[in-house]
Order: structure tokens, then C-alpha cells, then sequence
């Protein structure tokens, strides 16, 4: 099909005068530029089947790729330093959290799994909350018996009853009994290290799932953000309060 529409395209030539040599060899040249083009696909078709048959990986272009975009340049906030070296400064005094912090709450003798749903379970229990009186609603819920299956057995009003003294222990007491049965169910009665999952647990927030990943399995995936850090980083000019609405907006921002 190739040389029918080549010797159409000649015929304008032979009609002007060029004389038959000349189209002859013209039309050798063409022929021997198809054979060698057709040659070079072929030679790649073949090294392609036989690179699959053999697991090889085909070669890249030698080419170099095209460089990325640099990354764009943050701006540190005004007074960086200094405000954070005030900061450190302050904390070398102490705060409730550093002994009564979601790390602090679990029970050091039980296993590891046990040891994870305490975490958990601290961190649930803590959202406006203050930290002794976490603390204490832990300490009655160990002594009473943390486990998973406990928890499932117990009616919602004695467990009630047990979360009384933190803040909506009412709604507290309806999530800690679902995402108990989810992880008994769904996660062999264990608390994974899936950042999906745990935001998908009713109760547990954005927050709460980075400090248990944290503070249970030793991984930093994000910053623990609640109102508190919110309202801060906003008053010391840390995040703009125009996008920063909300504490997960503020977390992304820092």
C-alpha cells in the first residue's frame, strides 16, 4: 500500500519532464528507507517479546527525565526562634501531661496488645477533659479490668457509671463500646498501627490517632492538633486564621 501511494505521488514528476533515471532512483531511495525502518521495529518488537519471556525489564531511554519543580520556599513565621526558644524554655518546668499523658496511663505489667488499648482508651476519654481527671477515670477502669472483652460485657450503664467525672461521658461510653467491638471483630482484638483505621473507630479523631500511633508504636505520621494548639499557633501569627479554621486545618498548615 506504501509503494501504490509512493507511485502516485511520483506522477506529477514523470509528467513534468524528470526523466526516468532520476524517478527510478528516487524511488529506490524510499524503498531502502521503508526496509530499513520496517527493520528497526522489527529488531524492537522481537527484543520486547523476548525481554517479557524472560522477566528482563526493557531499557529506559537514556534521555534524562525532566527535572521537578523546586519545592516552594516556606516562610518561617516572624520571631520564630526566639518565641520557640521561650517555649522550650517553659516546658522544662513541667506540665500535668508529662505524668499523666495518654504514655503514662497504661498499664505497664499487662501485654503489649492490652498495653495499646489503654493507650486508646486514655486518649478517647481525654478530649476536654482535664488530665488529673483522666488520670483518675483510668485508674478506676484498670482496676475494674481494661480489656477489650470486659468492656464488651459490661451494660452501658455500669460503664457509665465507670467514665463518670470526663467530659460527654455519656457519648464516651456509646463510642468506647463501639470501637471495641470493631477492633474485637475486625482487628483480632488488637489496636493496629493503620492510620486509616483508627480515624475510622467512632470517637477517635485526627489527634487522638497520631499521639496513639506515637506514643504505642513509636511512629510519627503528623502532630497531635486540638483546639488548644489551635488557638495558640493562631494568636502567635504561626498559621493564618483565614484558612485556618479548625484544628485540622491548623495541623496541616504546621
Amino acid at each position: 500500500a506504501a509503494a501504490h501511494n509512493y507511485q502516485h505521488s511520483l506522477w506529477p514528476s514523470i509528467a513534468g519532464g524528470a526523466s526516468i533515471l532520476a524517478v527510478a532512483l528516487a524511488a529506490w531511495q524510499w524503498v531502502s528507507r521503508q526496509f530499513t525502518v520496517q527493520h528497526q521495529y522489527t529488531q524492537m518488537h522481537t527484543h520486547l517479546v523476548m525481554a517479557a519471556a524472560s522477566g528482563e525489564r526493557p531499557r529506559r531511554s537514556s534521555r534524562p527525565s525532566k527535572p521537578s519543580p523546586p519545592a516552594r520556599p516556606v516562610q518561617a513565621p516572624e520571631h520564630w526562634e526566639e518565641v520557640w526558644a521561650r517555649i522550650a524554655d517553659m516546658r522544662q518546668s513541667g506540665a500535668p501531661v508529662d505524668t499523666m499523658g495518654c504514655e503514662r496511663l497504661a498499664d505497664e505489667s499487662a501485654a503489649p496488645e492490652v498495653r495499646r488499648y489503654h493507650h486508646l482508651v486514655s486518649l478517647m476519654l481525654s478530649s476536654q477533659t482535664k488530665d488529673e481527671m483522666n488520670a483518675k477515670v483510668m485508674g478506676r477502669l484498670k482496676a475494674y479490668g481494661l480489656t477489650m472483652q470486659h468492656i464488651i460485657d459490661t451494660p452501658d450503664d455500669q460503664l457509665a457509671e465507670l467514665l463518670y467525672g470526663v467530659s460527654f461521658h455519656l457519648r464516651k461510653t456509646e463510642y468506647l463500646k463501639r470501637s471495641t467491638r470493631i477492633l474485637l471483630e475486625e482487628h483480632g482484638g488488637d489496636v493496629p498501627d493503620d492510620l486509616k483505621v483508627l480515624l475510622s473507630l467512632p470517637g477517635v479523631g485526627p489527634k487522638m490517632s497520631y499521639l496513639f500511633l506515637q506514643c504505642a508504636y513509636d511512629k510519627t505520621e503528623g502532630i497531635g492538633v486540638d483546639v488548644h494548639v489551635h488557638r495558640i499557633a493562631r494568636r502567635l501569627g504561626w498559621t493564618d486564621g483565614e484558612s485556618c479554621k479548625q484544628p485540622e486545618q491548623t495541623r496541616k498548615s504546621l
